[in-house]
């Protein structure tokens, strides 16, 4: 499955090239699209660069971008990234965007991959707080 994705990653890229150098702008769905491209990929650096240079631009990431950052954690090369997913979520929080369950999902299971139990359940029972 992961293997269909690898061409989509470089032309996730392209096409937000192509898109700038015509003059338009991309916009928030735009590079979340991208970044789920690299999600899907376990790419999490790549994920981070655009999500980075999406808030560098000005644009505010929505919670389906910070899901798909956090999902990146969680596929992240096949050596999920457990502290970076945490570090995602309580960023989506800071910046006033309301985690929703996919992102706690993502998370958890970074965590649960990881083998960190405790971390997954202590998740599971922040996500059933809110």
């Amino acid at each position: 499955k992961k293997g269909s994705y690898y061409g989509g990653k470089e032309r996730s890229l392209s096409i937000l090239k192509d898109m700038q150098s015509k003059g338009i702008k991309p916009n928030v769905r735009s590079y979340t699209s991208a970044i789920n491209v690299h999600a899907k990929c376990g790419n999490l650096r790549g994920a981070e660069e655009l999500l980075q240079e999406m808030e560098q631009r000005g644009l505010k990431p929505n919670e389906v971008t910070y899901s798909s950052v956090i999902h990146a954690c969680a596929t992240n090369a096949g050596h999920p990234d457990a502290p970076r997913a945490l570090y995602f979520l309580r960023k989506m929080k800071e910046k006033g965007v309301e985690p929703n369950v996919f992102a706690f999902n993502c998370a958890i299971h970074a965590h649960a991959k990881s083998g960190d139990v405790q971390g997954a359940e202590k998740l599971l029972r922040e996500m059933e707080e809110q």
